[in-house]
């Protein structure tokens, strides 16, 4: 995923004070399902910089071992968690792995409610 990592002293600026949505992952490098999601965040993420979403939203991540208390302080409780976040506050919350194919239909539905 993006080379920007998310973390206490940067998380303001380029979550909260984004000026398009954010999809953060929060993950663990010791979490199985987040090994399998990464993939499908980085596809998802070629996709959406190249195609009609260009520009429109910007993948970021959070490494809860590093960061505990960025997902505490959201009420991360399970790993991956993505949460959609739009004008400084998190408007969607997914947990768990999904697919590509459904993962690029959720965002696509939630960018065009933005």
């Amino acid at each position: 995923m993006a080379e920007l990592k998310i973390t206490a002293a940067n998380f303001e600026n380029e979550v909260l004070n984004s000026d398009k949505p954010v999809l953060l992952d929060f993950y663990a490098d010791w979490c199985g399902p987040c090994k399998m999601m990464a993939p499908v965040l980085e596809q998802l993420e070629r996709d959406f910089s190249v195609k009609e979403y260009r520009g429109r939203v910007k993948f970021l991540s959070v490494d809860v071992e590093h960061h505990r208390k960025l997902a505490e302080d959201r009420n991360v409780m399970n790993l991956p968690t993505l949460m959609i976040f739009e004008n400084g506050v998190a408007k969607e919350k997914v947990v768990g792995y999904r697919k590509y194919g459904d993962l690029k239909r959720y965002l696509k539905e939630k960018l065009a409610e933005c």
